[in-house]
């Protein structure tokens, strides 16, 4: 695989956990503003 494509898809990962982890973050506020 080309390097370009390698950083490309690394760069995508990263994108993508940090979207769940912003993800998993509002449901855990969420979680506690209901107890």
């Amino acid at each position: 695989m080309p390097q370009d494509s390698v950083d490309r898809f690394i760069k995508d990962e990263q994108a993508l956990a940090i979207r769940l982890i912003d993800i998993d973050m509002k449901v855990i506020s969420r979680n506690d503003k209901q107890e």
